[in-house]
C-alpha cells in the first residue's frame, strides 16, 4: 500500500460519500466488503481496489469521477527528478496533519526520520523515549501514511529490522482566512505508485 495514499485516505472517502450521495455509498460499501472483506477506509487507502468496485459497479467511466474526487483532495506536480510538489487542501486530510504535527511525541518522531531512515529501535535511543509507547505511535503513524517503509538495517543483536522515514517532508501549513493548505514535497519513489498523486499530477 502507498503511505502517501493512505495518508489522503480518510478525505477521499469523504468527497466519495458526497458525491455518491447516501444510498449509492452504501451499495458501495457493501461491495467492498463482498469483494474484499475490508472496511471502506482500507479499501480507499490501497486504492486499487475501491477502483476495482467502482469499475464494477459503474463502468469504465468512473476515471472521471475518480480525477473529480482527487481534485478535491490535493494538487500536484511534478517537481524535480527526486521529489514532487503536493499540496493537500481537503480538511479531513489537513485536520490528520495538524493533530500529528500538534502532537509533541509524534512531531519528534516525525523530525527524526524526515532527514535519513531508521528504525524503531534507532528512534528510541535518539530520542530517549519509552520503547513500547514509540513502537505504538509510529505504527498508528505507519497506518495514517505518516511514516513509510525505508528499508533496512541490522539492529545490535544482528537482526535485520525495518527503517521508516517520512512520506512528506518540508511541510508548510497555510491559513488563508477560514482555509487551510498544506504544501509539501512528496519523493518521485512515493509519487510514482501513487494513485492520488497520478491522478492530479500536472
Amino acid at each position: 500500500m502507498n503511505s502517501f495514499d493512505a495518508m489522503v485516505a480518510r478525505g477521499v472517502r469523504v468527497c466519495l460519500e458526497k458525491d455518491l450521495g447516501y444510498k449509492t455509498y452504501e451499495r458501495v460499501v457493501g461491495e467492498v466488503d463482498k469483494m474484499y472483506g475490508i472496511s471502506m477506509l482500507e479499501a480507499v487507502a490501497d486504492f486499487g481496489k475501491i477502483d476495482m468496485v467502482l469499475r464494477r459497479l459503474f463502468g469504465r467511466h468512473v476515471s472521471v469521477l475518480e480525477a473529480r474526487i482527487f481534485e478535491r483532495v490535493l494538487t500536484a506536480t511534478h517537481g524535480t527528478d527526486a521529489e514532487a510538489a503536493v499540496s493537500i487542501i481537503e480538511p479531513t486530510v489537513i485536520s490528520g496533519l495538524l493533530g500529528a504535527y500538534g502532537d509533541v511525541a509524534k512531531k519528534s518522531i516525525l523530525d527524526t526520520v524526515v532527514s535519513s531512515a531508521l528504525s524503531i529501535p534507532d528512534i528510541v535511543m535518539r530520542l530517549d523515549t519509552p520503547k513500547a509507547s514509540t513502537y505504538i505511535r509510529v505504527r498508528q503513524m505507519i497506518q495514517d501514511g505518516l511514516l513509510r517503509h525505508a528499508g533496512y538495517s541490522n539492529a545490535n543483536d544482528g537482526r535485520r529490522v525495518n527503517t521508516y522515514r517520512t512520506t512528506m517532508t518540508g511541510l508548510l501549513f497555510e491559513s488563508a482566512g477560514d482555509t487551510v493548505r498544506v504544501d509539501a514535497r512528496l519523493p518521485m519513489e512515493v509519487a510514482q505508485y501513487s494513485y492520488a498523486f497520478n491522478s492530479v499530477a500536472t
